[in-house]
């Protein structure tokens, strides 16, 4: 069947419409697209002439529109540009708002740097290998002699955990350290033999020097037993980093239901290596720049208990790698904790130096020479003796911190110690290195560049009457055992770190000269232009006459 031609027609007619009306539509949006901009700015221009006057009566004179906007908008500039002025050359605000990134509860960067702090420090440790122990001990030797062998080189990384976040201004966490062996750092194997005394041995003739005479009878008989002797040979990277011990196996036992346990091994680094038990409180600095990094408690502890003054027992002080940025800004005294010599240590500002080759400005601050010194040299160091002993000049007692043990702290080769300390060894020489030990301090945001730090450990003799392997010895002799030289080196740094040195001095520091400069001079150019404005609508004639406004006639009829 052929459709109807009707149908087909009115099917036709209806199909001419719709295309009609699309066509229509696509004309009319086209052109709206195409009058729109004009359209617009014709608009904008009935809008103006309608409701913004040509002419503005302002305090009884006619002026144009234009001219009055003008004013206004420099006005505002000049306002805006000089209370900008006053804050960043007349205030801290800039300052206070770079230092805020260092709080670690406000930067996320800034908190995971600290938490892995990405630099690495090296300790290149020397140790003094005793030669002639057996011609000693058999009376064919005055004296004890000792080289110094070495540097065995360790790298340290140093990671925070079990950190807690107490609040805004308070942050808990522990220490943990690995060390990693530089051979190419070192001038000797890890295997190398030294011999060197018997620190648990000697350690244990010392607690038991007190007690009865039956009681240092069994200590001998447990030496006898255990065939102990006072020296010891064995590998220095054992020495370094532990080795197991029978003796000091047993003090542990002995010593279980202390609150504080010794490390597992004996060693050089034993107190440092793995995780550390001591719990440190710090303050993030959130509501005083003078406080950021700075400890306030150490295993629930606000102070130390080693000494007699409050002054000594301090923890005001940091951990070596922050200090307050106003503290050093002011080139104040600042200080770091050394919980293994059982105080704070204080650095001094000496000068303003350059790292990275000039490149990077930086304050040199040092660990003073005379900080070892006698109470009679230096009176500040009295609270650090006890009451009842004379502190020998060049050595620091740390036994109040190392289990009883009577270690000493001194310069290498005991450079500016009483000469008393020389005559039991030979082999030392007091000259042999300048132990300047210095750190650089970014001098903006109180941060550790570069240092390098030096220190020798030493154990004196305090002989048992009855322990038979202590009879070789004299009473309170010094015995060297290493030195250490621990340095963070600016071209060992890492990228990162590098990086951040680079923005907070280059990038910081130009973004806040040019906002100084750049405030001041739009406050200097927007005066100028305002002073011209005034001084062209003075002259011009008829731009700016006093006049009546139009209404004001109306009411004076």
């Amino acid at each position: 069947m052929y459709p109807n031609l009707e149908t087909v027609r009115r099917n036709s007619d209806t199909d001419r419409i719709s295309d009609s009306k699309l066509s229509y539509l696509e004309k009319n949006c086209s052109q709206i697209f195409i009058k729109g901009p004009a359209l617009t700015k014709e608009i904008l221009e009935k809008v103006n002439a309608d409701l913004v006057p040509k002419k503005t009566y302002l305090l009884g004179y006619e002026m144009k529109t234009k001219t009055v906007l003008l004013i206004t908008g420099l006005c505002l500039l000049f306002s805006l540009s000089c209370s900008a002025t006053s804050v960043i050359w007349f205030t801290d605000a800039f300052d206070n708002y770079v230092l805020s990134q260092l709080v670690l509860t406000n930067n996320e960067d800034s908190f995971k740097m600290w938490k892995n702090p990405t630099p690495k420090v090296t300790y290149k440790l020397y140790i003094f290998n005793y030669t002639n122990v057996e011609d000693y001990k058999d009376g064919l030797a005055e004296k004890l002699h000792v080289d110094d062998v070495g540097p065995y080189t360790y790298e340290e990384k140093l990671d925070r955990e079990n950190v807690n976040i107490i609040d805004d201004e308070r942050i808990t966490f522990q220490e943990r350290r690995t060390y990693s062996f530089r051979p190419d750092l070192s001038a000797g194997s890890q295997n190398d033999q030294v011999t060197v005394p018997n620190i648990p041995l000697i350690s244990g003739s010392a607690v038991v020097k007190h007690n009865n005479f039956f009681t240092r009878l069994a200590y001998d008989a447990t030496l006898r037993g255990l065939d102990l002797q006072a020296f010891v040979t064995l590998p220095a990277h054992d020495f370094i980093t532990g080795y197991y011990d029978r003796l000091y196996a047993a003090s542990r036992v002995l010593s279980s239901f202390d609150d504080v346990q010794p490390p597992e091994t004996f060693a050089l680094l034993a107190s440092k290596i793995g995780l550390n038990p001591r719990v440190i409180t710090m303050n993030t600095g959130i509501y005083d720049y003078n406080k950021i990094g700075q400890f306030e408690k150490i295993n629930g502890q606000d102070i130390l208990s080693y000494f007699e003054t409050d002054e000594c027992n301090s923890l005001q002080s940091g951990d070596g790698a922050m200090y307050p940025p106003p503290q050093v800004q002011q080139k104040k005294n600042i200080y770091f904790m050394f919980p293994e010599l059982c105080r704070r240590m204080p650095l001094v500002f000496e000068n303003e130096t350059t790292i990275f080759n000039g490149k990077v400005p930086a304050y040199r601050y040092v660990l003073p020479e005379d900080i070892f010194d006698s109470p009679e040299e230096k009176p500040e160091n009295q609270c650090y003796c006890n009451s009842n002993k004379k502190c020998l000049k060049g050595i620091f007692n740390t036994t109040a911190c190392n289990f009883n043990s009577p270690m000493f702290a001194s310069h290498p080769h005991f450079h500016r110690a009483d000469p008393k300390l020389l005559e039991g060894v030979s082999g030392l020489n007091p000259e042999k290195v300048n132990p300047k030990s210095f750190m650089n301090i970014h001098p903006v945001m109180g941060f550790a560049m570069t240092a390098r730090s030096y220190l020798q450990l030493n154990i004196q003799v305090q002989k048992a009457y009855g322990v038979s392997e202590m009879d070789m010895f004299e009473d309170e002799m010094m015995l060297p055992i290493a030195w250490f030289e621990v340095e963070l080196k600016d071209e060992s740094l890492p990228q990162d770190f590098i990086e951040l040195i680079n923005f907070v001095t280059f990038t910081v520091g130009t973004l806040k000269t040019a906002l100084k400069f750049g405030c001041l001079l739009t406050s200097l150019m927007t005066f100028i232009s305002l002073v011209l404005v005034m001084k062209r609508l003075s002259t011009k004639s008829g731009s700016c006459r006093q006049t009546r406004r139009p209404g004001a006639l109306i009411e004076e009829n």
